[in-house]
Order: structure tokens, then sequence, then C-alpha cells
């Protein structure tokens, strides 16, 4: 359902930019609660701890992603003539959430 609205509401890579960039801004937005509430749910580490993760990850991913085409046609790694190469972001296929850090998986 969730990649369905996504395709549905991403047509251009901007549109992608700003998905990502809204779910990393949300999760920072809210690094105090979801900190408590992974330090609550894992037992691991402090409150502190949990939100500075969260505020480290989530600015750090945003950098290292922002500018990066993830849709539509990429530069061709193979240097091949005739050789074309498109993105298209499908969402997580498989996530491996450690105990430790449950929101940071998802950030």
């Amino acid at each position: 359902m969730a990649q369905k609205k996504f395709y549905e509401t991403a047509e251009t890579q901007e549109d992608v930019d700003k998905i990502v960039r809204a779910i990393g801004k949300t999760c920072y937005d809210n690094r105090e609660m979801l900190g408590q509430m992974a330090h609550e749910e894992t037992g691991y580490g402090t409150t502190a701890q949990k939100i500075g993760k969260i505020i480290a990850t989530t600015t750090t991913q945003w950098n290292i992603m922002r500018g990066q085409k993830s849709m539509g046609e990429i530069e061709n790694i193979r240097k091949e003539p005739g050789v074309r190469v498109f993105a298209k972001p499908i969402g997580v296929v498989g996530c491996i959430c450690p105990a430790t850090n449950p929101v940071l998986t998802i950030a």
C-alpha cells in the first residue's frame, strides 16, 4: 500500500527528495520522544544517547543522500555504448532491525 502511494506521489527526483527529507525531518523533529521510546523498549543505553544517535544519523544520512539520483536515468557505470541505466526507488526490500536502535534503522 505504501509503495503504491509512493509511486502515485513521486513522479520526479525532486518528489523523491522531498519525501525522503520529510521522513528524516520527522524523525529529527521527534527525536526526544523517539529516543525515549527506543530506550524504554530496548533497555540499552540512555535516552540521551538514543537522541544523540537520531540527530547524528538523520543529519548525516541526509547530507550523504542529498543530490544523489535515485530515480530516472543515472550515470552509465558500465561505460558501454548504447547502455542506459535507470534507477527506480522501490522502498525497503528487507531490513534487519537491531535491538539496540529500532528507530535509527527506519530513519
